[in-house]
Order: structure tokens, then C-alpha cells, then sequence
């Protein structure tokens, strides 16, 4: 049975009050990175808009913890966000099956750990003074329309201002290169880095990284040799995917 979800016609229906639980779906069969999404809520009285980010993890989030349900309806950002597939609404019942699996207590462990580290860098810059926006880029940084026949490895969603473009551009025309395996390096680091640590952990990256070949999983499944789980959740999605012949979504 799968995970219920929500519209925002639900959401206006149950009234302006109450949790909004969202999943942050960047990870999807159309795109090639997770990541995280920060999208302008508007302000109190006319003040400047505030700043709600969406963690880059697969454990559900409350998107209305901070600024409460009514004013995060009046985001235009947040409505396209559900619109476009970057974000999904799903039940209260949803998230607490969620947080309920094995691995949800190391993954926020996690999340807590990276806030404490952001925390003590600093605070982050607000929308309006990071003038950022939101679109899904091609490997020249260029924005994209989403196609939904394209099954490619070539698309991700990045947060950029207009002045960063040709620095992304740039750094995204020397990623695309593959290694002499196939690989790109962005996947190859991707391994080392969930090669050092444990199990759980490798787990869990793979799951908020979202998508991969089936090439890519065989190679996973055969160089985490010390992480007998996720070797095992990914042999499942193997069979699955060889069952099913859809998306590669782990």
C-alpha cells in the first residue's frame, strides 16, 4: 500500500491550521540529484518574505512548523513547488509510517548534527538577499523545460542567483564527463564517501539520493562489501526493477 498523499486543495479544505507534512521529492525519475530547496514565505504586515528551507533527506518534514499553515497556503513558491512535483504533501499517518522505518532515527540524528555545524557557521541569507530561484538546470545551467518521456541522468535542481550561473555552468560542463567505467565522478565520490561510513548511514544517503541506474546499484551492490543492509535493500530493488521495469527510484 502505498503512501497517501495530499493536494492543496486538501489542505485549503482542512482550513488554515494544522501540520503541513511534506516529503522533499527532488530525487524523482526525471532528475539526477537530491537536494535541498529553500522557497520565500511571505511576511507578516508587508514585511520582507522569510526564508523556509526544506531539508535534503527522505524523512518528512513539517513545512508549517515555522510559519504556520495559513501563511505558508499564500507562497506561490511553495504552491508551484506541489505543483511541479518538487514537493509532496502526504497524511499525518503518512509521515508517522516514515519516521517509523529502520534508519529514521540516524537519518535525524543526522540532520540535527548538520543544523548544530550551521548553526555555528553562521545564519543563512534570506531570499530576498540571496536572490535566489528555483528551476531544474541542464549541464550547461541553463533552465530546462521538464519532459516527461526524458529518463536521462543529465537534470538536477539547483539553487542559483542570476550571478551564479556562469560559475554553475562552468563547474556542471566539467561534471559531466564519465570516468572510463561509465561512471560519472560525482557518483564515483558518491560511493567513496558512503564506503567510509556505516551501514545505516550508506543507507540512507542512498535513499535521499533518490535515483540510479541500474547500472549504478549493481555497482554499489558489489563495493559495499561492509554494509550487508543496504547491500541487501538494493538487491530487493534490483529484483523489483527487473519485475516491474519502471523508473529507477530506490
Amino acid at each position: 500500500m502505498g503512501i497517501k498523499t495530499l493536494t492543496i486543495a486538501d489542505l485549503e479544505e482542512q482550513g488554515p491550521r494544522g501540520p503541513v507534512w511534506i516529503l522533499n521529492s527532488v530525487a524523482t525519475p526525471k532528475l539526477d540529484t537530491s537536494a535541498e530547496i529553500v522557497m520565500a514565505i511571505p511576511g507578516l504586515h508587508g514585511r520582507d518574505a522569510d526564508a523556509l528551507v526544506i531539508k535534503e533527506t527522505w524523512l518528512p518534514q513539517d513545512a508549517a512548523a515555522m510559519f504556520g499553515r495559513e501563511r505558508l497556503l499564500q507562497s506561490s513558491q511553495f504552491r508551484t513547488a506541489v505543483a511541479s512535483g518538487v514537493l509532496t504533501i502526504i497524511t499525518p499517518e503518512a509521515a508517522k509510517e516514515i519516521q517509523a522505518r529502520p534508519g529514521a532515527r540516524e537519518e535525524q540524528a543526522r540532520l540535527d548534527d548538520t543544523e548544530r555545524h550551521v548553526r555555528k557557521a553562521g545564519a543563512a541569507r534570506t531570499i530576498a538577499q540571496s536572490n535566489v530561484d528555483m528551476y531544474i538546470a541542464d549541464e550547461h545551467g541553463r533552465p530546462v523545460k521538464d519532459d516527461d518521456d526524458d529518463d536521462s541522468n543529465d537534470l538536477k535542481v539547483d539553487m542559483y542567483g542570476p550571478d551564479e550561473v556562469d560559475n554553475v555552468a562552468k563547474l556542471a560542463k566539467a561534471g559531466v564527463e564519465e570516468t572510463d567505467d561509465g561512471f560519472k565522478p560525482s557518483f564515483i565520490m558518491f560511493v567513496d564517501k558512503i564506503r567510509n561510513g556505516t551501514d545505516m548511514a550508506a543507507l540512507n544517503a542512498i535513499r535521499t539520493r533518490g535515483k540510479f541506474s541500474r547500472k549504478e546499484l549493481r555497482h554499489l551492490r558489489d563495493n559495499l562489501h561492509k554494509h550487508p543492509e543496504t547491500v541487501r535493500a538494493i538487491k530487493e530493488k534490483l529484483v523489483e526493477l527487473k519485475r516491474k521495469k519502471k523508473p529507477l527510484l530506490v
